[in-house]
């Protein structure tokens, strides 16, 4: 089985310049909004305060902005059209083939995404890579609190990769789950010395991932 992280993993929400994230800033700036803004009111909209969950969604985000001044329903409309077919530019150009060739290896693909799940489905859904998987699993939990549940009717913990950017949250996944192959694939969420103390293989492509797990499988 193989479990595959989907932001910063197969899709560039935040790594690099031409990015997700900076699309979506581009695009509110024909509104007036600036980058400090966005980012000020996207973690808001993101990050709910009482319980931790992950909850952004274009619709919560665009109210946040109304609150200081912005037109909710124009703000809204920018956010929805950055949301279809062009999310395909930000998939990581290897991403489709090193999917293609880990079905090869005729064992389940599980997407693996923290955020809202309706939010974290359009993208999925906008940049067309839903086909290759068996399970799509979104939850606005910390990963390490579900894993439980996804790998209840798995009996062969050894048989299991998971595929991650962030090292941290992959190194409490590893504590519960010793038995679970992690791999990382390096992105602007850690930095160098975290992925290189985190004892754990780390790659800046998914190319070269698929390379060391061909070496296993």
């Amino acid at each position: 089985m193989f479990i595959i992280d989907f932001d910063n993993t197969l899709f560039n929400t935040t790594t690099d310049p031409n990015n997700f994230r900076e699309f979506r800033v581009r695009e509110l700036s024909t509104l007036g909004v600036g980058e400090e803004l966005y980012q000020e009111t996207y973690a808001q909209a993101r990050n709910e305060i009482n319980t931790g969950r992950v909850m952004y969604s274009d619709e919560r985000h665009a109210e946040i902005l109304s609150r200081h001044g912005f037109d909710k329903e124009k703000v809204l409309d920018v956010l929805q059209k950055s949301m279809g077919d062009v999310l395909r530019n930000f998939l990581f150009s290897d991403a489709i083939i090193f999917l293609k060739k880990l079905k090869q290896f005729n064992q389940p693909l599980i997407l693996f995404s923290l955020g809202d799940p309706e939010f974290q489905y359009l993208k999925v859904k906008g940049c067309g890579i839903e086909e290759y998987f068996d399970r799509v699993f979104m939850t606005p939990q910390p990963k390490r609190e579900v894993l439980h549940e996804l790998l209840s009717a798995v009996h062969r913990k050894e048989d299991i990769w998971f595929i991650n950017d962030k090292a941290g949250e992959t190194l409490e996944v590893c504590s519960l789950f010793p038995s679970i192959r992690a791999v990382l694939k390096v992105s602007a969420n850690s930095t160098a010395e975290e992925y290189t103390h985190s004892g754990l293989p780390f790659f800046n492509t998914l190319t070269e991932i698929y390379n060391y797990i061909s070496t296993y499988e």
